[in-house]
């Protein structure tokens, strides 16, 4: 499988892995888990996305709409990404403005991790020490 969702924080912080080539389908099979869990927990949910090991995503504007559809939803809180590079960071600029979604790219989990807890005062016990070290 492309990704990996699972929660960080039961209710208020998921993580995203995105491994190897992820196929449309599976770009849009996550777009349904994510708006799921966000259907069924208070906002705002954070989002930290580890994109370290992705290999190609579609890039068709007009076929990864619908996958992207998530970013739009009204409980989403930070979408937070560990990794990537200068094109995937300007994509999800475009893509966080166009929508006006609070984003950030981080080289590491501790510098996300770090940084939400700075945003959101809630998050404060939020245990960097128990995630990856990357």
């Amino acid at each position: 499988m492309g990704y990996e969702l699972s929660w960080l924080k039961e209710n208020r912080v998921a993580q995203i892995i995105m491994q190897g080539n992820v196929t449309l389908q599976e770009a849009n099979q996550l777009n349904d888990d994510v708006i799921r869990l966000l259907d069924a927990a208070a906002p705002p949910i954070h989002f930290v996305t580890d994109i370290t090991h992705m290999g190609k995503f579609p890039t068709n504007a007009l076929q990864i709409k619908k996958s992207l559809a998530y970013l739009g939803h009204r409980n989403a809180g930070w979408f937070l990404i560990v990794g990537g590079n200068a094109l995937v960071n300007t994509i999800a600029t475009v893509l966080t403005q166009f929508l006006r979604k609070d984003y950030r790219m981080f080289r590491t989990h501790r510098q996300a991790f770090e940084f939400l807890a700075k945003q959101d005062a809630t998050l404060s016990d939020l245990a960097v020490a128990q995630q990856p070290q990357t």
